[in-house]
């Protein structure tokens, strides 16, 4: 019998796990409503930035830049690399949580308060997760975009 000749066996799922993995690719694949509620709250906000005019557009772009510029030197600052008595994740997620708690509760002045505070703490988060990483591969060779 050649190589050719022998076939591997073709698993087979019951009709019930079929039907739970197309559902699971549906909920995967689809958009949900978060995501198509931020696609219309950010298309809106951009419509109006595009009615201002273009000094006015160029002033809000380059303050978003030095805003997030601001954050991430802020995120670097506070050492993402060092880890303390709590797992930085969990660390992280209370913070982020309590943040967006907190700007909740006191509606749009309370979120446009809490918006650079989460972004920094989001920013801290995906440093951490980049010291982890060049810890963990501290050749140039296991990093993929090295």
């Amino acid at each position: 019998m050649t190589d050719t000749d022998r076939s591997l066996p073709v698993p087979t799922l019951p009709e019930a796990a079929l039907a739970e993995l197309d559902a699971a690719v549906v909920v995967l694949e689809g958009t949900s409503l978060p995501v198509r509620l931020a696609a219309l709250v950010g298309g809106s906000v951009e419509a109006l930035k595009r009615r201002l005019p273009d000094v006015a557009q160029r002033g809000l772009d380059e303050a978003v830049r030095r805003a997030l510029e601001a954050a991430m030197q802020a995120a670097l600052r506070s050492a993402p690399g060092r880890t303390g008595p709590l797992p930085n994740d969990w660390l992280h997620r209370g913070l982020i949580a309590a943040s967006g708690v907190a700007g909740g509760a006191f509606g749009l002045p309370g979120t446009l308060l809490e918006l650079p505070v989460s972004t920094t703490l989001l920013l801290r988060q995906v440093a951490a997760v980049a010291a982890e990483q060049r810890r963990t591969c501290p050749t140039p060779r296991c990093r993929p975009n090295a």
